[in-house]
C-alpha cells in the first residue's frame, strides 16, 4: 500500500479530471489503508496536509459502506480513536467547503429542497452507493429500458416518473436523481448506454460490475 503522500499526490491529480469524487478509481482495501493512516493524524493536520484523502475518504464510505442505515457511524468506525470521536457538523462543513475550493458540484440544490445539509453532497458525490445499485436499476432504469414509451427514455421523462411515484425508492438514490440536474442526467444516461451494451461509458468499473451483474442476476 502507499504512504498518505503518495495518496495525496495521486488523488491530487485524478479528483480535478472528474465531475463526481466517486468516480476516482479507488479501491475498498485502499479506502481502509487510508483511513488506518489518518486516525492517526490529528484533524486539523489532515485536513490542511491531506484534503483530497480525507474527501475521498467520506464519498468512499458511502459508496463502499453504505448499507442502507445511517452513514455518520461507518465513518466513525474507521476515524475514531479511544482519545478522539470525529465533530459531524464540523467535517460535513469542511467537505461543503472543500467542494468550493475545487470546484467540484457542491449539489446545493439538493439542500434546497430540504435535504441534509453535510451527507447529502457526500451521497451525490458517491454517485450511486453500492448497496443501492440494485434500486437504481429497479426503479430508474430498468423501466425505461423495457417500455420506453410508458416510462420514458429522455432523462427529464424519467424525473418526471420517480416525483410522480417515488414508493420505494431509498432516498438518496431518488434524490440524487431527481435533484443532481446535469450530472445526474449524466450517470442516468451512460447507465442506459451500458445496458444497451456500448463498453465505453467512462463509468467507473465497481458500478459497471455491480450493474452487469444485477442484470444477470435478473436474467437467470
Amino acid at each position: 500500500m502507499a504512504t498518505l503522500s503518495e495518496y495525496e499526490r495521486r488523488l491530487s491529480q485524478e479528483i480535478p479530471r472528474h465531475t463526481l469524487i466517486g468516480e476516482v478509481p479507488l479501491e475498498e482495501a485502499e479506502l481502509t489503508d487510508i483511513a488506518n493512516q489518518l486516525r492517526r493524524l490529528p484533524t486539523h493536520i489532515v485536513q490542511r496536509q491531506y484534503p483530497h484523502c480525507l474527501a475521498a475518504l467520506l464519498v468512499n464510505v458511502a459508496k463502499f459502506r453504505y448499507d442502507g442505515n445511517e452513514y455518520w457511524p461507518k465513518v466513525r468506525a474507521l476515524l475514531d480513536t479511544p482519545t478522539y470521536q470525529i465533530n459531524q457538523p464540523e467535517l460535513g462543513q469542511w467537505f461543503a467547503d472543500y467542494l468550493e475550493r475545487n470546484n467540484l458540484p457542491t449539489f446545493r440544490q439538493l439542500v434546497e429542497e430540504g435535504a441534509l445539509p453535510y451527507v447529502t453532497p457526500i451521497f451525490a458525490h458517491a454517485m450511486v452507493p453500492r448497496a443501492l445499485v440494485p434500486s437504481f436499476m429497479e426503479h430508474v432504469i430498468w423501466p425505461s429500458i423495457i417500455d420506453p414509451q410508458r416510462y420514458g427514455y429522455d432523462f427529464w421523462e424519467i424525473r418526471e416518473r420517480l416525483i410522480e411515484n417515488h414508493a420505494g425508492i431509498p432516498i438518496p438514490v431518488y434524490r440524487f436523481v431527481v435533484y443532481g440536474g446535469r450530472v445526474a442526467e449524466n450517470v442516468v444516461h451512460r447507465t442506459m448506454d451500458l445496458v444497451y451494451g456500448i463498453e465505453d461509458t467512462g463509468l467507473p468499473s465497481w458500478f459497471v460490475d455491480h450493474v452487469i451483474a444485477w442484470i444477470v442476476g435478473r436474467e437467470q
